[in-house]
């Protein structure tokens, strides 16, 4: 009885632990797939009639997210998490005025880009975690200090003057 109980409690540890028999940790397959793995393989399995398993296998994705969508019960196009507070087109004219606001001479900061979206979506919290991903989803935003720059040098960048020369 006792060595039974042992032997249960060792096998239960062993399927809820994240390691397999040798004692090596197992990968993570949550989140290894992007959207090209698995439109390719739903292709595999609708127009080519292949088995879900196999083209999951193939494509490497997981076998039951791409049944679900070859099943209908989620849109090929879904993803994890949240959606996006604001749109790809927002988020790229942000960036597109902070490079002008740049190029004038203006400093731009968290506070200025935070003050900018919360004139477009006021029911935003620009929290530390939003400001995170806007700058993980923007990589090409560098927070920096501008160069100071005399009014004689701001006048002679002008486009105007630029485009007389």
């Amino acid at each position: 009885m006792w060595v039974h109980l042992f032997i249960v409690r060792r096998m239960m540890q062993e399927k809820n632990s994240k390691h397999n028999r040798e004692g090596v940790a197992k990968e993570k397959k949550k989140g290894k797939w992007n959207q090209e793995q698995m439109v390719k393989a739903f292709r595999l399995v609708v127009d080519n009639h292949w088995d879900i398993a196999v083209a999951a296998r193939q494509c490497g994705v997981p076998r039951r997210t791409l049944g679900d969508r070859v099943n209908g019960r989620v849109a090929l196009s879904a993803h994890n998490g949240r959606p996006a507070t604001l749109q790809e087109i927002e988020e790229k004219e942000i960036i597109k005025w902070c490079d002008k606001m740049d190029d004038m001479g203006f400093e731009v900061g968290r506070t200025e880009i935070e003050e900018m979206v919360m004139k477009w979506k006021p029911e935003l919290k620009c929290s530390d975690g939003w400001w995170d991903r806007f700058r993980k989803r923007n990589p090409e935003l560098v927070l920096r200090k501008t160069q100071k720059m005399d009014r004689m040098r701001s006048g002679a960048l002008n486009e105007n003057v630029i485009g007389l020369l």
